[in-house]
């Protein structure tokens, strides 16, 4: 935890009284006090930055707490894996799923209809790795991760409808024999290693990863 260690300074001086002190004396002490006051805003913006820094990590801890609190509940009522329930499915129970945790906020009939996704809003991601594999072309979701295993011919990723700090991460397997084609026909992709501009699609080699945030609803960035 960061700590504030900066102390606005006492004044040490005689106050300047221009009624009790002679002329030579007033004069030094408000030399002598105006010097102080030009190193009091000195003074209060450090101590404004570290009072800064320890807000930022309350706040994260505060964030970290809120997120672990998630996860024991969802783990007090855990039902294992998605795919051998059958059933009704009961509003707070969770699910393991594609590699995550997941909390069913809505009352299902039968559980086997509704998988959970990062576009279902049957489920809310709880933790994990979140990490699809998929195997034909298809539209992807943001804010999450896909293995993509492209044997069967050219896979073709649409993309999502995008907010700002969404993200994907996309990986083309390296046991793909195609490439992956995230098609672009508006956004401008920029990378270390240069841009692509509007129409023109993101080629994914087999055995690459790419990760996109949205900076904004056109402009996406590599990370």
């Amino acid at each position: 935890m960061a700590e504030i260690t900066q102390v606005i300074p006492d004044y040490t001086g005689t106050p300047p009284n221009r009624f009790d002190q002679l002329e030579d004396e007033f004069s030094d002490n408000a030399d002598f006090f105006a010097a102080y006051f030009a190193t009091v805003p000195t003074d209060y913006n450090a101590f404004a930055t570290q009072a800064n820094a320890v807000a930022v990590e309350v706040n994260a801890n505060a964030t970290l707490a809120t997120g672990a609190a998630a996860s024991s509940a969802a783990a007090a009522n855990f039902e294992g894996l998605w795919s051998t329930l059958t059933g009704e499915g009961l509003s707070g129970i969770s699910v393991q799923h594609d590699g995550a945790l997941w909390r069913l906020v809505n009352y299902l009939a039968d559980i086997t209809a509704s998988e959970p996704s990062g576009t279902n809003a049957d489920w809310v991601y709880v933790s994990g790795t979140r990490w699809s594999t998929l195997t034909a072309s298809a539209t992807i979701a943001a804010n999450a991760s896909y293995i993509i295993v492209a044997t069967a011919g050219v896979t073709e990723l649409t993309q999502p409808t995008w907010e700002v700090d969404d993200f994907v991460v996309i990986k083309n397997s390296i046991d793909s024999t195609q490439i992956v084609r995230f098609l672009n026909p508006s956004n401008t992709i920029k990378g270390d290693i240069g841009t692509i501009s509007s129409g023109d699609d993101l080629i994914i080699p087999a055995g690459d990863t790419v990760h996109l945030v949205a900076r904004s609803a056109s402009l996406l960035e590599t990370a």
